[in-house]
């Protein structure tokens, strides 16, 4: 018995250390190939007195690469449940005859699985692949896993191309010794605008594993003008079939300046060759590469107002990311949603590089530049002004930090208490080639810190950053002439209501096209404040909060003002105006705790 009990137990360990099979030895290798996910997120409504239906198209590149194969069953999402008029089809036309055509009943709500009378074999045609039904009000449609074509049948007016951003409910089953293995599709691609020639640029893109086998590395080719030596392999994915994965890249080198076209490509997957080649390139981008060069300061460009609810807490949000960012320069225009106390006519004009049937704020530019190749979600009305979060501020910043400064912006101003004039000199010249038939200089003037108890969405007062005050050009700016280099000169007389301690320059040249929202890119930024003072302290100060008491000391531990009894920390922020330039410890205490901020001004 312990003989035969020994027996039993070392069998059973064999079994259990041999590999599963997903097949016997006697059935052929299968594989699901769907554009949607698996779960339905949204419906297209139809007509329910019409035949309607849903198709995929597969072009004849993919066709070829299952060629051979059998499509076995199809999986349909329906909506509804007992129809007696649903078939699914095969087609080379979508407006003749079916070349395979099928009758069934939607057994439930949800996913139904249609064997095939008849396996259809594919050969190397274009095809498409669908149902029809009839007696419904709503198609079903998943999340996108990965673009392709599809066609839509909504009522009498028959197929017509689909273009909203979700896949029908449609799965296609293949079986075949013939499938592709190794099979990758590259999706979104990151790819950077300028480069420093002779480094690296970092870059990244989205590939989707297609194939029956796990991916555990891939190669990938860079084509740089005519040279495609440069290759990079990238090991350790473990990526099982249909699933999405972002690769970072160390990226291409550019040895040569000036602009180039450059290219993506996966080369090899699993060490061989990928079947379907056709969809392993990334598209093709412009490369702006120099030697050395100027950077810029980016100008951001905020759109928020008074009457807008959310725009608070937009504002304080863009205020912590600019608070250490030397290279970027804010302007505040209150516009966007309605107007307020704050706004001026050049702000309101600026609402022009808005979609038209989608203006809303916050918003915000950078650069007055769209980034829609390479962040096509942001950049979804492919018009510069966009929504933000942190995430989106970072990578914009990025961006455009790595782009050079294409004209120089030598500013000056000072300011004369007597008469509160402010005399400013903007100078500068031509740094690099530059596009557009119309450059211009705009200089603004800015106010920070200015404190308001009516902004919606907060319960006391809030303070606003970087107000446009005063345009001291035209909204579109002043024609200037960079190749032979250029030199303006301002003056204004500041309104007693506003603080000259916590007002900038702001000026910064553009190209202007009044005929493309895209063709108005900012080629430089710069900034100067009136009288030397440097407001930056606010940022580290300001809180919201109801403050029990402020205390200001020295450098030396000495108190040089303390503020008790219910108070904010904007009074601070007023006795700071006043002190002396120097470095001070900012102490505030409230039912939070006790807050320390260093400030220099």
């Amino acid at each position: 018995m312990k003989k035969h009990l020994h027996a039993i137990i070392m069998i059973a360990a064999m079994i259990a250390a041999c590999p599963q099979q997903s097949r016997g030895t006697d059935e052929l290798p299968t594989l699901m190939v769907a554009n949607g996910q698996n779960a339905v997120v949204t419906y297209q409504q139809v007509s329910r007195d019409s035949i309607v239906g849903s198709c995929v198209c597969w072009p004849k590149e993919t066709v070829e690469s299952y060629l051979g194969a059998r499509i076995t069953h199809l999986e349909i999402n329906s909506a509804n449940a007992g129809s007696n008029s649903a078939a699914i089809f095969i087609s080379r036309n979508l407006n003749a005859e079916p070349d395979y055509r099928q009758t069934y009943t939607p057994a439930k709500n949800g996913w139904n699985k249609v064997e095939l009378s008849t396996p259809y074999t594919l050969s190397t045609d274009t095809i498409y692949i669908g149902y029809e039904i009839s007696g419904v009000r709503y198609l079903n449609y998943c999340n996108t896993f990965i673009q392709g074509e599809e066609w839509l049948k909504k009522g009498s007016s028959g197929w017509q191309k689909y273009g909203n951003p979700y896949s029908a409910g449609i799965k296609v089953w293949l079986e075949g010794d013939a499938l592709p293995k190794n099979d990758v599709a590259v999706g979104h691609a990151v790819m950077p605008l300028y480069a420093k020639t002779g480094e690296p640029v970092s870059c990244s893109m989205d590939i989707y594993n297609l194939g029956i086998d796990k991916i555990s590395d891939i190669e990938v080719t860079y084509h740089v003008g005519d040279d495609h030596s440069q290759k990079e392999t990238i090991a350790g994915l473990d990526m099982d079939n249909r699933t999405r994965k972002t690769i970072q890249l160390a990226g291409p080198t550019f040895s040569a300046e000036g602009n180039q076209q450059w290219q993506m490509e996966i080369t090899a997957v699993n060490g061989t060759a990928d079947k379907k080649v056709y969809d392993n390139r990334s598209r093709q981008s412009n490369m702006l590469a120099y030697n050395d060069y100027t950077k810029r300061k980016v100008l951001v460009e905020l759109f928020s107002t008074e009457r807008c609810t959310q725009c608070a807490a937009f504002d304080e949000l863009l205020s912590q990311f600019m608070a250490d960012k030397t290279d970027a320069v804010q302007l505040s225009h209150h516009s966007g949603f309605y107007t307020d106390k704050l706004t001026i006519d050049e702000s309101i004009a600026y609402e022009w590089f808005y979609r038209p049937v989608n203006i809303h704020a916050p918003a915000v530019m950078f650069d007055r530049t769209s980034h829609f190749d390479n962040y096509p979600t942001v950049f979804q009305d492919t018009v510069p002004l966009i929504s933000f979060d942190t995430p989106t501020l970072t990578a914009l910043h990025q961006v455009q930090t790595a782009a050079p400064a294409f004209v120089s912006i030598n500013l000056s101003a000072s300011y004369d208490n007597s008469n509160r004039m402010v005399t400013i000199d903007v100078s500068g010249e031509q740094l690099m080639p530059v596009s557009g038939d119309s450059i211009r200089l705009n200089v603004f003037l800015t106010e920070d810190s200015i404190a308001s108890d009516t902004q919606a969405g907060v319960s006391g007062t809030f303070i606003h950053r970087h107000a446009a005050r005063k345009c001291l050009t035209t909204a579109w700016g002043q024609p200037i002439d960079v190749a032979n280099g250029y030199n303006s000169h301002f003056s204004f007389v500041i309104p007693e209501e506003w603080q000259e301690k916590r007002m900038r320059v702001v000026a910064f040249v553009t190209n202007y096209n009044p005929n493309d929202k895209l063709d108005c890119k900012v080629l430089n930024a710069n900034q100067c404040l009136l009288d030397g003072t440097d407001p930056t302290y606010i940022n580290k100060v300001y809180d919201r909060s109801i403050i029990d008491m402020v205390t200001v000391y020295d450098m030396q531990g000495r108190v040089v003002v303390r503020l008790t009894g219910q108070t904010n920390t904007n009074d601070a922020i007023r006795i700071l105006d006043s002190l002396p330039k120097g470095v001070y410890i900012v102490e505030t205490e409230n039912t939070n705790g006790t807050k320390r901020s260093k400030v220099s001004k």
